[in-house]
């Protein structure tokens, strides 16, 4: 039998203390057991490494860098990652407790060339799954279609790239995509 894919999760953290708490929390709540988590702290000095240590988890491995940025951080973690597969969060994003498994029983069966990603939304409050509206590209579409959807309104469905959260991506194409550039 075939081991489950380990999934890297990969958070760069700036003085996030008052929010990584609760991502953390909804990473370890995740119905997929096979979990690395990461936590690049970018040079915080609010207390954001306390919090993390306090969980005392053993799939959370702490590393701190030098401040040059979220890419960075997240380029540094991915080199430590050890997963199969990659899953970017901020630290102040929150994952449903399904949302890693659901997505990679999307990929399981796919050539190593896709990505998955799903519904988001933004609140500031408890949101119900009643209230979410789906919309014209939560679906299996090939790229050409996705990108002609989302610029003629068929949806709020962010770049990849931009949207680190919401996708689960195979680490070979991130390899061959490249390093994240920049500042954000």
């Amino acid at each position: 039998m075939t081991p489950e894919p380990l999934v890297s999760v990969i958070i760069p953290a700036l003085n996030a203390a008052s929010v990584i708490g609760e991502t953390l929390a909804s990473c370890l709540k995740q119905t997929w057991a096979n979990l690395e988590i990461i936590v690049v702290d970018n040079g915080s000095n609010d207390g954001t490494l306390d919090v993390v240590h306090s969980l005392g988890a053993p799939s959370i491995r702490i590393y701190e860098c030098a401040r040059q940025g979220a890419s960075a951080a997240r380029n540094f973690g991915m080199s430590r990652s050890k997963g199969d597969y990659i899953q970017y969060l901020d630290a102040d994003d929150v994952l449903s407790s399904s949302k890693i498994e659901t997505q990679l029983m999307r990929l399981r069966n796919q050539d190593g060339r896709s990505i998955a990603s799903g519904p988001w939304i933004r609140f500031e409050k408890i949101i119900s799954e009643k209230e979410i509206a789906p919309e014209a590209v939560w679906c299996d579409i090939d790229p050409q279609d996705f990108l002609i959807r989302s610029w003629t309104g068929g949806g709020m469905m962010r770049s990849w790239l931009g949207a680190t959260w919401r996708c689960v991506t195979n680490k070979r194409l991130l390899a061959w995509h490249g390093l994240w550039c920049g500042p954000f």
